[in-house]
C-alpha cells in the first residue's frame, strides 16, 4: 500500500524531523485527490530512526481545510497504524488500510501521523530538501492539534514530508454541513426543519461515529436530533434506522441507501413532541 498513491515528495528523503518533547505530536501535510470526489483507500509514512529507538505505536490522522488560512480544521478521521516500528533502521514505509473509515473527500485533505515524541525521541519523519521540489504545504503541533506551526518556521531547507496516501473513486455518500454519511457511507441523511414564520432550512450535520450523527438547526450548541442508521443484516436481513429527538418543530429527515437508490422518509410535525423512531425494517437491501 505504500507504492503509488499521491506524494508530493520527490521520492528520495534527505532528512528527518520530530516535534521535540511533546506527548501528542503530530505532522501533516495537504494532499489533493487526482478527481473528486474520493475515498480514502490507505496512507503511508516514511519513518527514520537513530541507534536508540525502542518500538514505537503511532496512528493516522485526517484534517479538513477549514482552519484559519487554510490550516487544519476539523479531525475528520484517524486510525492506527497496522504495526508498531521499531529502530534502528535508516529510512523504512508504514502504511494502514483506511477503507473502514468509509471518508469521502471533496478536495485537498490533510494526511498526517499523530505520535508521542517525548518517549520516542529516536524516530523522526523522512524529509525531502531537495530544492527541485515543489514546496508543500505541511505543518506540525507540539498540542495535539489546537494550535499548528508551518513546517518551515522550525525546518527552513523543508520542501515535503514523507507523507503520502491513495484515493478510490467514491460512489457512495458525500459527507458536507447538511449531508451525513453513515455506515462506510453508504446511506445519506440529510433533514429539513420549519418552526413557522419563515425560520426553516436544513439541517447541519455532524458525525460522532461511523454509524451515529446528530443534527442541529439554530445554534452549533444546541443538538436537535441524534440519528444512526445500523446493519442488522445478520439478524433480520434489514439496515435499522433509529432517531431521537430534543424538538417540537416540524422535522423531515430523508435516509438514502446510495446502493440502492431506496429512500426512507421521517417526519415530525410542527408543535409535537418528536417521538423515537425505532426502525427496524427500515432497508431490506442487505447486504
Amino acid at each position: 500500500m505504500c507504492t503509488g498513491g499521491t506524494a508530493v515528495d520527490g521520492g528520495t528523503f534527505d532528512n528527518g524531523y520530530r516535534v521535540p518533547f511533546a506527548t501528542d505530536a503530530r505532522f501533516v501535510q495537504l494532499l489533493t485527490p487526482p478527481s473528486a470526489p474520493a475515498l480514502l483507500q490507505s496512507a503511508c509514512v516514511c519513518w527514520e530512526s537513530g541507534l536508540n529507538g525502542a518500538a514505537m505505536n503511532f496512528q493516522f490522522v485526517f484534517y479538513d481545510t477549514s482552519g484559519v488560512s487554510g490550516q487544519p480544521g476539523k479531525l475528520v478521521g484517524s486510525v492506527p497504524s497496522a504495526t508498531s516500528i521499531a529502530a534502528p533502521f535508516t529510512q523504512q514505509f508504514t502504511g494502514a488500510d483506511c477503507t473502514q473509515l468509509g471518508l469521502a473527500l471533496s478536495g485537498p485533505t490533510y494526511i498526517g501521523v499523530q505520535y508521542d515524541s517525548s518517549s520516542n525521541v529516536d524516530f523522526f519523519i523522512c524529509a525531502d530538501e531537495s530544492a527541485s521540489t515543489p514546496q508543500a504545504t505541511m505543518y506540525e503541533s507540539a498540542n495535539g492539534g489546537f494550535s499548528w506551526t508551518p513546517v518551515q518556521e522550525q525546518q527552513s531547507a523543508a520542501r515535503a514530508l514523507g507523507l503520502r496516501a491513495v484515493f478510490g473513486a467514491a460512489t457512495g455518500c458525500i459527507p458536507g454541513d447538511s449531508t451525513l454519511c453513515l455506515n462506510g457511507s453508504r446511506f445519506k441523511v440529510t433533514a429539513t426543519f420549519d418552526a413557522g414564520n419563515g425560520n426553516a432550512g436544513n439541517a447541519h450535520v455532524v458525525s460522532l461515529t461511523g454509524d451515529t450523527g446528530y443534527l442541529w438547526f439554530f445554534s452549533s450548541a444546541n443538538v436537535e436530533a441524534v440519528i444512526k442508521v445500523l446493519n442488522g443484516c445478520g439478524l433480520n436481513n434489514h439496515y435499522w434506522v433509529f432517531a431521537g429527538g430534543l424538538t417540537d418543530v416540524n422535522v423531515v429527515i430523508t435516509v438514502t441507501d446510495m446502493q440502492t437508490k431506496t429512500v426512507q422518509t421521517y417526519t415530525n410535525p410542527r408543535k409535537t413532541k418528536f417521538l423515537p423512531i425505532q426502525d427496524t425494517s427500515a432497508f431490506a437491501t442487505c447486504p
